[in-house]
């Protein structure tokens, strides 16, 4: 018998440092452009990014596989910045 996959999906701040840890985590089959990441964290510091916009971060067992470059943004701002998260753990 198949286990449905635990998730949760929240609104959360994401610290530099938890960033830097999921960073590290990615999954490198997809490009990364700085410059997109760098244009996100310019929105960030102007107030004008909204966490609720698009697909969430997804980490899935721990690993990094969406929202790449709104993860490195947030280590580029080099402050907390709130983020929809989505976390799932397949058994």
């Amino acid at each position: 018998m198949r286990r449905k996959p635990l998730q949760s999906t929240e609104l959360m701040s994401v610290t530099p440092d938890q960033a830097r840890a999921w960073w590290a985590t990615r999954q490198r089959h997809r490009h990364h452009r700085e410059d997109h990441a760098q244009r996100l964290a310019d929105a960030m510091r102007c107030g004008e990014f909204r966490a609720g916009d698009g697909r969430p971060v997804s980490i899935i067992n721990g690993i990094l596989a969406n929202g790449q470059h709104r993860v490195r943004a947030v280590i580029i701002t080099g402050e907390p910045q709130m983020l929809c998260v989505s976390r799932m753990k397949v058994v």
